[in-house]
């Protein structure tokens, strides 16, 4: 399970199940052709501003799609890059 191999990259603490979403991504089709698909979300906001808006649940936190997407470069590529290659070359040997 891919999400085994983000715990043991990244620890326990930080992988965390996420309730399913009735999303708007159109990249769900290639599995109706046969390929494996497979999205995540990788945080990408600083911790600072998710503990407040777990304190406050009105001031929520802008989507990917938003004009206030302000996401951190560092670590948020470096997370993301490490984490897609660690998932894939799990996959790959199976």
């Amino acid at each position: 399970m891919t999400a085994a191999v983000f715990r043991g990259v990244l620890g326990e603490a930080n992988v965390k199940a996420r309730p399913t979403i009735m999303g708007g991504e159109d990249f769900s089709r290639y599995a109706q052709g046969g390929v494996p698909i497979f999205l995540y979300w990788l945080g990408t906001v600083e911790p600072k501003r998710v503990e407040e808006a777990e304190k406050d649940r009105t001031k929520g936190l802008p989507s990917m799609h938003s004009e206030f997407f302000a996401p951190v470069p560092e670590p948020s590529i470096r997370t993301g890059v490490l984490t897609m290659s660690r998932a894939v070359l799990d996959l790959a040997k199976k």
